[in-house]
């Protein structure tokens, strides 16, 4: 689905529009499932009482997988993202980037998540 929503060209609006089509690598998608997982409270593995959880623990690890909460979706959510894909960095080499959260409805909820390709 994460796939087919960046081919289709829904982001970064929400709204399907294929001269934003993009073919998303597979650390992309990764990226964007991580990114919006959602904590849980507990997990009931069938033998007894459920019991709690941590965030990014070994258990759960990054949480619940959410698309509302990583894709951007017109009429559904008021996620703003940015995302960058298939940057090459070499041994040494550094690359950062600047990102205005002015503009957003909330703030105080700003997440970044890297992934990456090793290369072959």
């Amino acid at each position: 689905l994460v796939r087919q929503y960046m081919e289709d060209g829904w982001f970064p609006s929400g709204q399907a529009n294929a001269e934003n089509a993009i073919n998303p690598s597979g650390a992309l998608v990764k990226a964007i499932l991580l990114n919006g997982g959602q904590n849980m409270v507990g997990v009931d593995n069938g033998s007894g009482p459920v019991f709690n959880v941590q965030p990014y623990d070994s258990v759960v690890n990054f949480g619940r997988v959410s698309l509302l909460h990583s894709l951007p979706l017109q009429g559904h959510n008021d996620l703003g993202a940015w995302m960058t894909d298939r940057e090459e960095i070499d041994d040494g080499e550094t690359n950062s980037w600047t990102v205005d959260i002015t503009d957003c409805n909330d703030a105080s909820e700003v997440s970044a998540t890297l992934v990456w390709t090793d290369p072959p």
